[in-house]
């Protein structure tokens, strides 16, 4: 009795351990897609504020 309460408490040992395993996988990915978004703005934002500084020096008004 007592090795298959231990065979069940193992059990839901790895599966418990297996969620937690693939929330913090599904949030670290959550992460790094946000992450790489915001980069994404950012060389944007800067790309276009160059082009918006090469036009105002280019500008001869």
């Amino acid at each position: 009795m007592v090795f298959v309460v231990a065979i069940i408490a193992l059990l839901i040992f790895i599966y418990f351990n297996r969620y937690i395993q693939r929330k913090r996988d599904e949030r670290r990915e959550h992460w790094r897609e946000r992450r790489e978004e915001q980069l994404q703005q950012f060389f944007e934002a800067k790309k276009k504020h160059s082009s918006e500084q090469s036009g105002e020096v280019n500008d001869p008004g």
